[in-house]
């Protein structure tokens, strides 16, 4: 809660930020203590775990799930492809549950094979309208190195299966400006998502995050 303290006072003091999704361990005893504590924040709109690879799945993370859904928050998980199953089982279990998959599903590596079995996988969310995809960490997660060319299929394929009302662009900032600046980044995201009708390219670069996330 006390980061979400700080987040909260400079947006309330400055307007620099719109919604907060705190820290918490979702498989962890302490989770509905550190869910009331940051839900005293009016930003505040739910949870990321970094750690769900290692515990999405178990009764423990399911459980927790639940607590999160029945407070009426978000939670976004970062989880690699062998983990997608275990974020439909969430999903299914509470559809009216928001659940945003970060870091276009973790996308690990650059290769030809893996993008192909990434790419299947992602179909399971085709048929789950309370996932969001966060597209984002397409550098740090996956190619340093990257051009338009080379997270062009990555952005499009998650644009195709989950449409642009459930998918939105992210900046990963600022971890990713180790590998570009802000401006090439959006960009980028602009010219990746150029055949796009003008309210597609709104929802992915607005709409869809001002929803999700109940920005004002």
């Amino acid at each position: 809660g006390l980061e979400s303290a700080w987040v909260q006072s400079i947006a309330d003091s400055r307007s620099a930020a719109h919604a907060i999704i705190a820290r918490a361990r979702v498989a962890e005893p302490g989770l509905a203590a550190v869910l009331a504590a940051n839900s005293q924040h009016r930003l505040y709109r739910g949870v990321r775990d970094m750690a769900s690879p290692l515990t999405i799945g178990t009764p423990e993370f399911s459980a927790g799930f639940h607590v999160i859904a029945d407070t009426g928050a978000l939670l976004e998980v970062l989880v690699p492809y062998a983990k997608y199953d275990d974020v439909c089982a969430l999903a299914d279990a509470r559809p009216e549950a928001q659940i945003v998959l970060g870091h276009a599903g973790l996308a690990e590596h650059s290769d030809d094979d893996y993008f192909q079995a990434w790419s299947r996988k992602l179909n399971v969310f085709a048929t789950r309208p309370n996932v969001t995809v966060k597209i984002s960490a397409l550098a740090s997660g996956r190619d340093p190195q990257w051009t338009v060319t080379s997270i062009r299929p990555w952005v499009q394929r998650c644009i195709e299966v989950f449409g642009p009302e459930r998918a939105m662009f992210g900046t990963n900032w600022p971890i990713d400006r180790l590998f570009g600046t802000y401006e090439r980044l959006v960009d980028a995201y602009r010219e990746c998502s150029g055949d796009l009708t003008p309210p597609e390219r709104d929802a992915l670069f607005v709409g869809t995050a001002t929803r999700i996330y109940e920005i004002e």
